[in-house]
């Protein structure tokens, strides 16, 4: 009927080097059994520049310790284009709302400000 439907939050999309849409709240809903707290970004978000176009990666922040073993299997259960190429571990608390909602523009500062692309434990 020429109606727009959004699923996502249309600010914090993300599109692969295939043309594919993904929602980080998608990813993470998938995740959240891993036993950590985890935020998923692309990673030319976090430091512009570390990628070349078209090779875009998917990578999660995980508040804490990173359960690998975890991970892999949960990441496993993801669509392809939805994988995580890497991951991150973040010693502090994610910064967050009053509803408790993750601030991702502000933790992608903290995280650019902070760390580098080689500090990213590929998958």
């Amino acid at each position: 009927s020429g109606h727009l439907h959004l699923v996502g939050r249309s600010r914090n999309l993300i599109v692969t080097p295939g043309g594919k849409n993904v929602y980080p709240e998608d990813v993470e809903l998938v995740l959240h059994d891993v036993g950590a707290p985890l935020a998923v970004f692309a990673q030319g978000f976090v430091w512009p520049g570390s990628t070349k176009l078209g090779e875009e990666r998917l990578i999660a922040v995980v508040e804490g310790d990173v359960p690998l073993d975890a991970l892999k299997r949960a990441n496993r259960r993801l669509a392809e284009h939805k994988r995580l190429a890497a991951v991150l571990a973040w010693p502090d608390e994610f910064p967050r709302t009053a509803s408790m909602k993750l601030k991702r523009p502000v933790l992608a500062e903290q995280l650019r400000a902070q760390t580098t692309p080689d500090a990213l434990v590929m998958l």
